[in-house]
């Protein structure tokens, strides 16, 4: 087998030796017109190995395409991509000078390619010149995770076909956040299994919502061509869905409760299984144990408009910011603001009503579709509509849920303990969202310069609720500039009015963001004579918030850079930047606008631009680093030898860096 492999490797290096000293003997195949460039053929060569991360072991049949980031491919077209040989070799030839990265896939393995790593987008890049033969772009695939276990009821038996969730961990303004994963259903023995996982921390969770639907209602939310829910009816009309989620035995009055594993109700007294490349956790299960349960009745206490129709969710107390799926229970208020949720199963809870809700997801999902593993969509009181991206966490969304019968906004919350009595008469107080409103100076002018363009709704002006807590509403200003007409030239002069307003916004503490276009961009806030990046805005919900004033700029700074190794060579790794004031780390916001986690080529380089004006650090870390730039401890640590910068609107630094560490 040695031999073989020996042979291998020679005839590799000995074929592209004898295609340089041939280049220009060589005929290449033809390529039938059909209105596009074709792919530029060159004359240089990248070559590399395949192998797994653990064993360090060649892996042959590993698929390896060769980008350019271009919309063409950037190899001949007899051979766009390969497959990597018995002993994980792989050549592409006639290569065009340029850029290009790798992508590698191979069964159970994750995506890897030339300088990626587990769990991260950034890839190394080859910077090719002409009869240049790069024979280094190897690439290290490793094997991911899984879970697996099984879920069983009281008496030991398998629950067959259910649902089973995974959530994970992340950071996130100062605190542990949790974003949801897959969703499997238990096969005919209970059992379950979640693969292809990236390290990390997770928590396997089994719902069971109780949803209730008044006297002839058939669902929360009919959406189009939906077949109503299947129910049963109470003899006073009273329905709960049925089917979808694990039931008990009859006769007795008792539920299944959502349950994280091994049997807790509340995630925070759940067992974490820690994940790092390859783990395979096995008989990580879940026990449901039924319930007494009962009926929980109330009213909602709110402007009228406010409180018809309007989503009530239970939370198991200590899931109060978790988001739409973890409910214990789940209803909507009548047109008089009354609600009962039937089969509530014993515990404490937090009953809470508000229109909208957000939910941290794992990947950008579908928001018709992100739903409708858990909760059938006409059980679904909440319409998807648009999603963004967490800050310091690339595979993580934000999505937000709204309720699709539109009303004033209000939150409302009150705790209770369900025993084995049925509640009546509970009043749902309701606090109504105020308006936050201001002005925006346009490099300090009361509008934008002749040519410079703004978006064609205004300043658009987000309030970014800074502890993370996805309960409050993320909300933007879409009013404000309202265009002129177009001229005869077609321009479209300057807005009329340099004023943006935010309706609906719930008490609590919140970040400014802005999202403009290439002409401008958000460099400071000012509230009373406060800082808003400083500070957070104080939204206290006792009356409107007005005079903010919001300063956009069509000056850039950028810095850029090297970043080298302990030896002087350029390494590839991360760059991470992130205030000085350490005050700024525990309510960055959802957002987090004023940090970045930039990648790195493997030639060293880096850049960024327009951050937001102030006091930095700049670090390199092992690319290994890249998601802890919002890991409070680990920025700790980093400040002993990160280097201090300050930007103004129109600085420009270049830096070198050094990769340093710190503890994991």
């Amino acid at each position: 087998m040695g031999m073989l492999r020996e042979v291998t490797v020679a005839r590799v290096v000995g074929f592209v030796a004898l295609w340089f000293c041939a280049s220009t003997a060589v005929v290449l195949p033809q390529v039938p017109s059909v209105g596009l460039a074709p792919p530029a053929v060159g004359t240089g060569a990248i070559s590399g190995v395949v192998t797994d991360g653990q064993t360090g072991r060649p892996i042959a049949g590993a698929l390896v395409q060769l980008d350019d980031g271009a919309a063409r491919l950037s190899a001949p077209p007899s051979r766009p991509r390969q497959m990597t040989d018995g002993s994980g070799h792989f050549i592409f030839q006639h290569v065009a000078a340029g850029s290009y990265k790798t992508r590698v896939t191979a069964p159970g393995y994750l995506d890897g390619g030339y300088g990626r790593v587990p769990g991260s987008q950034a890839a190394g890049q080859v910077t090719l010149q002409d009869k240049q033969w790069f024979a280094d772009a190897n690439a290290v695939l490793w094997k991911p995770a899984s879970i697996s276990g099984t879920i069983r009821d009281e008496r030991g038996e398998p629950l067959v076909d259910i649902p089973v969730r995974l959530v994970m961990a992340f950071g996130l303004a100062g605190r542990e956040q949790w974003a949801f994963g897959a969703v499997t259903q238990t096969d005919d023995r209970g059992a379950y299994r979640f693969a292809g996982l990236l390290p990390g921390r997770y928590v396997v969770f089994v719902p069971n919502i109780q949803i209730t639907l008044a006297d002839g209602q058939v669902a929360l939310w009919r959406w189009t061509k939906v077949d109503p829910l299947p129910v049963v009816r109470a003899a006073d009309g009273l329905g709960t869905m049925a089917a979808s989620f694990a039931v008990p035995p009859p006769g007795h009055g008792q539920v299944y409760a959502a349950t994280f594993c091994p049997a807790a109700r509340s995630l925070s007294t759940a067992d974490v299984v820690a994940l790092d490349v390859g783990s395979d956790r096995r008989a990580v299960d879940v026990s449901l144990v039924p319930v007494s349960s009962v009926r929980v009745s109330g009213s909602v206490v709110g402007p009228a408009d406010a409180v018809a129709d309007l989503p009530v969710r239970l939370m198991a107390a200590g899931n109060e910011s978790l988001g739409f799926g973890f409910e214990a229970a789940l209803t909507r208020t009548d047109m008089a603001g009354k609600f009962t949720l039937a089969d509530v199963p014993e515990g404490n809870y937090t009953v809470i009503v508000q229109r909208v809700i957000n939910a941290f997801h794992l990947d950008r999902p579908d928001p018709t579709l992100m739903v409708q593993t858990v909760v059938p969509r006409s059980a679904n009181p909440f319409d998807g509509y648009g999603g963004v991206g967490v800050g310091g966490e690339p595979s993580v969304f934000l999505n937000a849920l709204g309720s699709p019968k539109r009303g004033a906004d209000v939150t409302g919350r009150t705790s209770i303990s369900v025993g084995t009595e049925a509640i009546e008469g509970l009043v749902v107080p309701t606090t109504a969202g105020v308006t936050i409103s201001g002005r925006a100076f346009f490099d300090g002018a009361d509008a934008p310069a002749p040519g410079r363009a703004i978006v064609p709704f205004g300043p658009m002006i987000t309030v970014d609720p800074a502890d993370g807590d996805i309960t409050r509403t993320v909300r933007s200003s879409l009013t404000g500039f309202v265009p002129k007409v177009r001229d005869a030239s077609g321009a479209q002069p300057g807005p009329a009015d340099p004023t943006f307003s935010i309706p609906n916004v719930m008490p609590g503490r919140y970040r400014l963001i802005g999202d403009f276009n290439r002409d401008y961009h958000f460099v400071g806030a000012t509230w009373n004579g406060q800082d808003l990046f400083a500070k957070p805005l104080d939204v206290t919900g006792e009356g409107p918030v007005t005079g903010i004033v919001v300063y956009l700029s069509s000056k850039k700074n950028s810095v850029s850079g090297v970043v080298r190794a302990a030896d002087g060579k350029p390494s590839a790794g991360a760059v991470l930047i992130f205030p000085q004031d350490p005050d700024r780390w525990r309510e960055t916001g959802i957002s987090a606008v004023q940090f970045r986690t930039l990648d790195v080529s493997l030639t060293g380089g880096f850049s960024t631009e327009n951050l937001i004006p102030g006091d930095y650090f700049i670090a390199a870390v092992p690319i290994e680093d890249r998601k802890r730039g919002l890991d409070i401890d680990f920025l700790t640590t980093l400040t002993a030898q990160a280097t201090r910068i300050t930007l103004s609107e129109t600085a420009t630094l270049t830096i070198d860096l050094r990769i340093i560490g710190a503890p994991r």
